[in-house]
């Protein structure tokens, strides 16, 4: 599938929540169930063959667990208009998450997610943030880049991954 649209702005944010209900998805052929969706922010996206994102520039995100070809777990994000992104669990950062977001134009965000707890709902979400947009990187992305500060929490492992 090609992309639709591009990313035009120098950061990306969003969050993802656990799926309320189970879908799947193809990963490289093969489906998988989705187990978490939300969305991105990206602000100015430029629009192309007649795809139109979310209000104020969001795109759809639905993620699901992959492995590699070396049997390590990661999510892959499908996101609106044909763009796609993983996150990896980060050991030992100050982040829980780290991966790369496809931004349609041959660059790519380095992404960072944290655990979150919402204040009123007490909802799990992984709240996501991005370094500076750069040329798209070989291998599985998001070295290099330095994360943003640490949010700090203390979350159990609700979230599916």
């Amino acid at each position: 599938m090609s992309n639709l649209i591009n990313i035009s702005v120098p950061k990306i944010q969003g969050a993802l929540f656990p799926a309320n209900d189970i879908k799947t998805m193809k990963v490289y052929g093969k489906e998988s169930p989705v187990i978490m969706t939300g969305s991105i922010r990206a602000g100015d996206v430029k629009e192309g063959d007649g795809y139109k994102p979310m209000a104020y520039g969001q795109l759809g995100v639905r993620a699901a667990k992959a492995e590699t070809r070396d049997k390590k777990e990661y999510l892959h994000l499908a996101i609106d208009g044909g763009l796609q992104g993983r996150l990896n669990k980060a050991e030992g950062k100050d982040y829980d998450y780290i991966g790369s977001v496809d931004c349609g134009d041959g660059q790519e965000f380095t992404i960072f997610g944290r655990k979150m707890k919402a204040n009123e709902t007490g909802t799990n979400f992984i709240s996501l943030s991005s370094g500076e947009k750069k040329p798209k990187a070989t291998g599985n992305g998001g070295s290099g880049a330095s994360a943003p500060a640490a949010g700090g929490n203390d979350m159990d492992d609700d979230i599916p991954f």
